[in-house]
């Protein structure tokens, strides 16, 4: 039996089989398919996972115009026709987003946060890193509830400084309504400890994830002591609360300031099952091995390796 001329086995397999394949192609790649026919027009909007990096943006387009024109059309068209779950959902680009467009991000999130979206990672680079922060109306949640609310069933969470000081604007809570009790591993990158934006924010996250396993920080660099956050970190050592199920913690570019210091000792104090504290410091940067045996630790099985860069 002669095979039909225009036999086209790929578009009939099984969607299951073809996002298998698609996500396995940068996102700029899958979206090009739908230029092969009206049939494959808005398949790679039906995804499970969406990774936007700079490979989806070309180099020479203005840092405003890469939101509006790229990261925004990628975004409506996958509330407009994907009905199906999203598992992964990544922006790692450089872009200059503002509140509003911010805001569309969060819309996107409460949308399609459902069981299944278990990796979020955002790490947005600004133009400019200095966040102006906006009035939230009388009675709205803060940012962090708006957007990290809705990830329930969220397992890994990758989060830049700049995108946690979106977070934490408005009144951070102690911790959230629901926690996120399927939240293993929390990557908080180039984290301010001079900020107590994001000090205050990342310990309500911290607060709420009672099933957290490791933490990664990266330390955004600055040597400046701020007496606020130092104090909110001893009020913190303070209380009576545990990470209970937290076994890893890495912490890379540690310069040794007071906040830091604050920072590792609670972790210590707090995280009774804690096996493995990996301490990479930030160059020409050591601190004596007798003063981190001399910190109180929770844990009794607990081994620390302090390296430097």
């Amino acid at each position: 039996m002669e095979r039909p001329e225009n036999s086209d086995r790929i578009s009939n397999l099984p969607w299951d089989v073809l996002n298998n394949i698609l996500v396995h192609l940068p996102l700029k790649d899958a979206a090009r398919t739908s230029l092969l026919s009206r049939k494959w027009r808005y398949k790679w909007a039906s995804l499970s996972e969406f990774v936007i990096t700079d490979k989806c943006i070309t180099s020479s387009m203005p840092y405003k115009a890469r939101w509006v024109e790229v990261v925004r059309r990628i975004l409506h068209q996958v509330q407009s026709h994907n009905r199906g779950p999203i598992e992964k959902f990544k922006i790692s680009a450089y872009c200059y987003p503002d509140h509003s467009d911010l805001d569309e991000l969060i819309i996107f999130l409460t949308l399609k946060g459902n069981p299944l979206l278990a990796c979020v990672d955002i790490r947005m680079i600004p133009m400019t890193r200095i966040t102006i922060p906006r009035q939230l109306e009388e009675g709205n949640p803060s940012n962090l509830i708006r957007v990290l609310g809705c990830l329930y069933g969220v397992k890994k969470l990758t989060l830049s400084s700049y995108f946690i000081k979106f977070l934490a604007n408005g009144s951070v809570p102690d911790r959230f309504p629901t926690p996120l009790f399927n939240l293993s591993f929390l990557y908080l990158k180039e984290i301010e400890f001079h900020s107590l934006q994001d000090i205050s924010a990342a310990f309500s996250i911290l607060r709420s994830s009672p099933n957290l396993e490791e933490l990664v920080i990266s330390v955004g660099h600055s040597n400046a002591v701020i007496r606020s956050v130092v104090d909110f970190l001893e009020e913190q050592c303070l209380l009576d609360f545990f990470f209970s199920q937290l076994k890893v913690v890495r912490i890379r570019g540690v310069c040794w300031t007071t906040t830091e210091w604050e920072f590792l000792k609670l972790i210590l104090a707090h995280s009774p099952v804690l096996e493995v504290l990996i301490i990479v410091n930030s160059r020409f940067q050591m601190i004596a091995e007798s003063l981190l045996l001399q910190a109180e630790r929770a844990s009794e099985n607990l081994k620390i390796m302090n390296l430097s860069l």
